[in-house]
């Protein structure tokens, strides 16, 4: 009987350490995942603004116009990924919201209206670029910035939790 007893504590010990694995690697997983698609946006928008300095040299390019519209899909996707996979952290939530009212209102106002008049004038659009994109270099700094530092704190609470429940799991 005794040693019934021993082998089942050693299998439930065995059971458990596979959980508390596997959980510790989804914690892990997940913060990978949110790292990545931090770099994604952040890609997106650089990859946005560069094709629209490519349509001010030639605003009839299909090839840079398609890129900017990849850019803009695979931006939302990031966006609709993060607020459903991480809606448990609204500080990351409300960074992430911000940074998407800017893109998809100020600076995607910005490039309509610079696009707009490079298709009938592209002098007066290159120097419309050139005076006020500076001014919206700055709040997007910041934004990104914002959004990196919450992705830190949710990368760092799902390590605690990772290791919180290791310590709790392996209790005597």
């Amino acid at each position: 009987m005794a040693f019934l007893v021993l082998v089942v504590l050693l299998l439930a010990s065995v059971l458990l350490n596979k959980w508390v694995d596997s959980a510790r690697s989804a914690g892990a997983r997940r913060g990978a995942e949110l790292s990545k698609a931090e770099l994604r946006i952040e890609r997106d928008l650089l990859l946005i603004s560069d094709t629209v300095r490519g349509l001010l040299l030639d605003p009839r390019n299909d090839a840079e116009k398609r890129r900017k519209h990849d850019a803009e899909m695979d931006l939302a996707s990031q966006f609709k990924f993060i607020q459903s996979e991480y809606a448990e952290y609204p500080n990351l939530l409300q960074s992430l919201s911000n940074l998407s009212q800017f893109t998809t209102r100020t600076n995607a106002e910005f490039h309509r209206q610079v696009l707009g008049t490079a298709e009938s004038d592209p002098a007066s659009a290159i120097m419309m670029y050139n005076k006020d994109h500076p001014d919206l270099g700055e709040p997007r700094r910041r934004l990104l910035t914002d959004l990196d530092y919450e992705v830190g704190n949710v990368n760092h609470a799902e390590e605690r939790r990772s290791d919180t429940l290791g310590l709790v799991a392996y209790a005597p």
